[in-house]
């Protein structure tokens, strides 16, 4: 789980970490890891889901954030270890709230990918494809 960014900050902190079978099962363990760290949140708010193949196909994993997305959103600098368990980034489901995206080829937002993504199911862009390694999500008002 993701702590929101705060003022002169350009990577969230992770509050907590979490595996499991199932994405429900993950959740519990992510939880109970929150609960033991004193943590007053729950993982309630899931700000992206990534998926191994396009159109939000194969393994997958979920990031969680401590809310929803405001303008200042999450960064998320290393998506290296993400990108090993899903075997490649391929697409990905953000929360309605996270509906702007900026993605990035390298880790710490090196090398962008494209224009910034708007909407919530996307398909990485070919220059990322299997090489998603930092993201930002935000709230984009229109």
């Amino acid at each position: 789980m993701l702590e929101k960014l705060q003022p002169g900050e350009s990577e969230s902190e992770v509050l907590a970490e979490a595996c499991g079978a199932t994405q429900n099962e993950a959740k519990a363990n992510l939880n109970a890891e929150i609960a033991d760290e004193g943590i007053q949140q729950q993982a309630n708010y899931q700000l992206v889901h990534l998926y191994q193949h396009s159109y939000q196909g194969g393994r997958s994993t979920t990031i969680f954030g401590e809310s929803a997305c405001d303008s200042a959103g999450y960064g998320m600098s290393d998506l290296r270890n993400a990108n090993s368990v899903v075997g490649g980034i391929s697409s990905y489901r953000a929360d309605p709230t996270c509906n702007g995206q900026t993605l990035y080829h390298e880790p710490n937002y090196v090398r962008q990918c494209g224009a910034h993504q708007t909407g919530t199911l996307k398909n990485v862009p070919w220059e990322c494809n299997d090489h998603l390694f930092s993201m930002r999500v935000y709230r984009a008002y229109s």
